[in-house]
């Protein structure tokens, strides 16, 4: 495939953020590797002459996305499930996105607003349903959160007792 304003891929509408957002790319082309790029948008497609059912992906203004992609993967992973006490949040991702903890993320709520919140660890679930953030005590995680991601600088939070 040659470098296009549209991408389009195989994955549940879940996954990935509206946009605008970034989601990582690996290519198999002449820039062999992994890049993160920005879209300005994604929708949900169905089948049809054009492809497959699945996440149709619009480039940033005057950018394109490059040849070669044989694999799309999230930067910002989807909120599963908060737990009713709030003291945890389930989400779609694998353990290796995030430090063990105590760390930090930056939560994307329904409404659009990010904020960065404290984690005291992070466990993967056995079930393959993604992974557990657990807050410290004391802190909650949003009711209304939908994505999360690695903040951008390092973050270092100190539990007193």
């Amino acid at each position: 495939a040659s470098s296009s304003q549209d991408l389009r891929v195989v994955a549940p509408s879940y996954v990935f953020e509206p946009g605008p957002s970034s989601l990582t790319l690996y290519t198999d082309g002449e820039s062999k590797g992994d890049v993160v790029v920005e879209y300005a948008s994604c929708a949900e497609v169905v089948k049809d002459s054009e492809g497959p059912k699945g996440m149709l992906f619009q480039s940033v203004e005057g950018k394109v996305f490059p040849s070669g992609v044989v694999e799309v993967a999230p930067t910002n992973f989807a909120v599963l499930d908060v737990r009713p006490d709030a003291s945890q949040i389930q989400v779609a991702a694998d353990l290796a996105a995030f430090m063990t903890g105590p760390g930090a993320i930056e939560i994307t709520t329904k409404d659009g607003m990010k904020s960065e919140y404290a984690y005291q660890f992070v466990a993967e679930l056995s079930d393959s349903d993604g992974v557990l953030f657990s807050a410290p005590t004391g802190f909650l995680f949003p009711a209304n959160a939908a994505f999360v991601s690695k903040t951008k600088g390092v973050s270092q939070w100190i539990q007193h007792e």
